[in-house]
């Protein structure tokens, strides 16, 4: 029998998948739930050492002697401060060890309770810590809790096999009772499976097979740099993956994913069992909400940086490599796929039938109210016209976050020019500054659309003696944060307009006049009609078209 601590019989069932065979033990009641565990599994080998120090050099003769990772396991307190030695020479040898800590509950640390001490991050600089703390609800919240602990300890014994080896520390809280052992069987789960891929043909033999046999294979593309990168053409054009991209992702059919975000519905006919992952963050909720509650997908993430991303909570394999050789790697060796092509052609014919529908309904209320129509879909789809690449010297669109990065997406398609936005961390910041710093070192348009508090917020981009003559600047104003009217429940607190929403009445035409741009506004869709063509004139200013919004 195992104890029944769900998160302690998870990390025992992951160990030996990743190749540790051998733990030292060192004698505590609060790491006494470990050693249980340990000693019932029949993969692992257990050694007792009293000594904390020394049993970490004990594990760390057992690496060295070929035997692959090997962990140490104590109680808490100032047992784990003892591997501190091993773990050091462990670094500078790239030697694979693992130190297990059991803690308390982190309420319970620094309140002159016993044993305790501050256990995260107390092995560095030397490895830093993977914290899992112990899940104590059932439900949504307890299956949340489930997945993060596999990503973290997934993560973790990953980190033992980077940079030729290295020590890696994994903290888990350990709440009272303690000693309950009746759980018959450990978890079955399966590890994500890491490649340290080669830079040419990153991807291995068993994952291009997976991916070709799969039954409905997806490319997911969060924010990318690459525009319309040939490979991915490549993989549109054969139908051996649907490609759904984020606008941001910079690839053609980004639609597919804007109406994903506008009809939830037509997920309940997409169920892939293979999602290929590229790219940065995302800006849609739907298309991960789906994924996330599939019973059976597998997840391939190819992540060129040191992360270990789980976005859709399904993780199967990271692939460590750059994303272009993979890519062209899926280009090259992966078949055609019917099912794909069958689901391309569902996207196309939704994609025209809201078009036909958005075009009759702005149609009927251009003839009914002019000034009703003003809204930031309309302002977009009117100013889309006019980015024809092939009739517009547009260098880059730069889209601020929050409504107008998601409203964007449903009016621009992907792939004809350069699309940014500061995405990292979502943040309201720089999207005015970093369009400048992009529109002073290129030729032709700079295009932002920026709503009022996120440009408002950077003002300051435009105080530059050298501010560029082609930065074009549309000013969706509408008299404050309008996005959090949208939240559920929010509407119910009435914080929200002047509190949570920043409501002002605020104009930037001051602001122009002091920097010395080309000022414009607008106040009806006529008005906005009449200026979007100055927007693109080859005037030798920077230029803000200020539209007002139910203003």
């Amino acid at each position: 029998m195992f104890c029944d601590k769900p998160h302690v019989n998870l990390l025992t069932a992951l160990l030996p998948q990743y190749g540790i065979r051998h733990i030292v033990v060192c004698p505590g009641s609060r790491n006494a739930v470990l050693i249980h565990n340990f000693t019932q599994h029949t993969g692992l080998c257990v050694h007792p050492v009293t000594d904390e120090r020394s049993a970490a050099f004990v594990a760390l003769g057992i690496a060295t002697a070929g035997k692959g990772p090997v962990a140490v396991c104590v109680t808490s307190g100032s047992a784990l401060l003892g591997t501190l030695p091993a773990v050091a020479e462990a670094f500078y040898r790239h030697i694979p060890l693992l130190v297990i800590s059991a803690d308390r509950p982190a309420r319970w640390i620094g309140q002159l309770d016993g044993q305790t001490l501050p256990q995260v991050g107390a092995l560095q600089p030397y490895c830093m810590t993977h914290d899992i703390p112990e899940a104590e609800k059932a439900g949504s919240d307890g299956e949340e809790m489930a997945w993060w602990c596999r990503r973290t300890i997934c993560e973790a014994l990953v980190m033992l096999r980077r940079d030729g080896g290295r020590p890696v520390h994994i903290n888990i809280s350990v709440a009272e009772p303690l000693f309950s052992f009746t759980t018959p069987h450990l978890p079955d789960c399966l590890p994500v499976v890491y490649e340290e891929a080669p830079v040419v043909n990153p991807l291995s033999e068993d994952l291009i097979k997976e991916i070709a046999s799969a039954r409905l294979p997806v490319l997911v593309v969060g924010q990318y740099e690459t525009v319309n990168d040939p490979a991915i053409s490549v993989i549109e054009r054969t139908g051996s993956l649907l490609v759904l991209s984020e606008l941001i992702g910079n690839q053609p059919h980004s639609r597919r994913l804007a109406i994903v975000e506008k009809i939830p519905q037509v997920l309940e006919k997409l169920h892939p069992d293979v999602v290929v992952h590229i790219g940065g963050n995302f800006v849609g909720k739907q298309l991960k909400r789906h994924i996330r509650h599939l019973k059976h997908c597998r997840v391939i993430r190819i992540e060129p940086g040191s992360a270990f991303p789980d976005t859709f909570c399904h993780l199967s394999a990271l692939v460590h490599a750059p994303t272009g050789p993979a890519l062209q790697q899926l280009a090259e060796y992966l078949p055609a796929n019917n099912e794909v092509m069958r689901a391309k052609t569902v996207f196309t014919e939704l994609i025209e039938r809201e078009c036909r529908v958005s075009a009759q309904k702005n149609g009927q209320e251009h003839q009914e109210n002019r000034d009703s129509n003003l809204s930031h879909a309309t302002i977009m789809q009117l100013f889309a016209a006019f980015t024809d690449p092939k009739t517009t010297s547009l260098t880059a669109l730069h889209l601020a976050n929050s409504s107008t990065v998601r409203i964007a997406a449903l009016c621009f398609e992907g792939g004809c020019f350069p699309v940014f936005c500061n995405r990292g961390v979502n943040g309201i910041e720089g999207t005015l500054s970093a369009a400048v710093g992009h529109a002073l070192v290129t030729d032709g348009i700079n295009l932002v659309f920026i709503g009022d508090l996120s440009f408002f917020y950077d003002q300051n981009a435009l105080w530059n003696t050298g501010l560029p003559d082609n930065l074009r600047i549309v000013l969706l104003n509408d008299g404050g944060g309008k996005i959090f009217q949208n939240l559920p429940g929010l509407d119910a607190s009435p914080a929200v307009s002047k509190y949570i929403a920043a409501s002002h009445h605020t104009s930037a035409q001051g602001i122009a006049q002091a920097y010395g741009l080309h000022y414009l506004s607008a106040h009806s869709m006529e008005e906005v009609e009449e200026n979007a063509g100055r927007v693109f004139a080859s005037d030798n200013k920077a230029l803000i078209l200020e539209i007002f919004i139910n203003h």
